[in-house]
């Protein structure tokens, strides 16, 4: 079967089951699904599809099985940066989504310029169609200095010695990092948002 929502909703009220679809009607800022993606739930939990790259599907889920007994049933959800219920159930955001925000001109926060992730944007959406949410660069990072030490045969007490050494850096998607009594650090910069961007007054040495 393949992994079409509208296809597989078919295919499960052919056999008798309840179905819901959900589908992005609107986005804002760097949303990590664009508008008409759809996610077909099935009366027992069974999901095809997305809508969120798993940030809300939870709560998009939930919602659908509270309806979906009930035919011809729609229901309105929305989630947004002044939304409280955005962050119980964990949405995406980047921080271009904020740059535009009035009550924040002027805030400072750790980061990195964002022109330094703009080619792993770039490229993860030409690969997957969607946009890399701030939850996948730790992740990417660490797969990233894997395959680097397995292609040039580091041993294990070399790959031990190396990742203790507080002097090397490591050029990740969010800023050096290095490792320090098994925790993963990063060097970040001080930024201020200011006219819809975000600029360093403050880089780490």
């Amino acid at each position: 079967m393949s992994n079409d929502p509208i296809e597989n909703a078919l295919e499960w009220l052919k056999k008798g089951h309840n179905v819901a679809i959900a589908t992005v009607v609107k986005t804002w800022g760097s949303a990590p699904r664009k508008a008409g993606s759809q996610l077909a739930i099935r009366e027992d939990g069974l999901m095809v599809g997305s809508v969120s790259g798993g940030c809300v599907e939870g709560d998009v889920v939930e919602n659908a099985l509270e309806i979906i007994n009930t035919p011809s049933s729609v229901k309105l959800l929305q989630y947004g940066i002044t939304n409280d219920t955005a962050w119980e159930v964990g949405l995406a955001w980047d921080d271009e989504v904020f740059y535009d925000e009035p009550s924040l001109s002027g805030s400072i926060y750790p980061g990195i310029e964002l022109k330094k992730r703009q080619q792993l944007n770039d490229d993860y959406y030409s690969l997957y169609e969607e946009r890399l949410l701030r939850i996948s660069t730790l992740p990417y990072d660490l797969v990233g200095l894997l395959d680097y030490l397995i292609n040039n045969d580091y041993t294990t007490s070399t790959l031990y010695k190396t990742l203790q050494d507080n002097n090397i850096r490591f050029a990740g998607v969010d800023g050096n990092f290095y490792f320090s009594n098994n925790r993963i650090e990063r060097d970040l910069q001080v930024l201020q948002i200011k006219d819809g961007e975000a600029n360093v007054i403050s880089k780490q040495k």
